[in-house]
């Protein structure tokens, strides 16, 4: 955390799988952002940890970027933010890596998502 202050960065702590009965712990690290891989409930995350960390994630990188339809994505974007946006600290966000391949229209269809949030 010292380095990203005094470089002006912040910090970002992501674990593959499902990282729910560690997450007290991951926000003890001192990282501001927990991204979330698509294993763990966001509203789970939100209650347990969500006012002392940034959250990110966590739309399914493979059924939902990869091989979903746009609509696909804007059903499960919304998800996301109707779970973890509510009170801030939330950032929509793939649950890990994009795949290569993840056709543009998904990924323009979570931004799209993201946009039209009230959040």
């Amino acid at each position: 955390n010292l380095y990203a202050a005094t470089h002006g960065g912040t910090t970002l702590l992501h674990i593959c799988g499902n990282q729910t009965r560690v997450l007290v712990d991951m926000a003890d690290t001192g990282a501001r952002i927990i991204e979330l891989d698509s294993k763990v409930d966001l509203k789970v995350a939100k209650q347990m940890i969500g006012a002392r960390v940034c959250l990110l994630g966590n739309l399914n990188p493979v059924t939902v970027l990869l091989q979903g339809s746009p609509l696909d994505v804007e059903l499960a974007a919304e998800a996301a933010i109707a779970a973890a946006a509510e009170g801030g600290g939330y950032m929509l966000g793939s649950g890990c890596e994009v795949p290569p391949g993840a056709p543009q229209e998904n990924l323009k269809a979570m931004v799209r998502a993201a946009r039209k949030s009230r959040y």
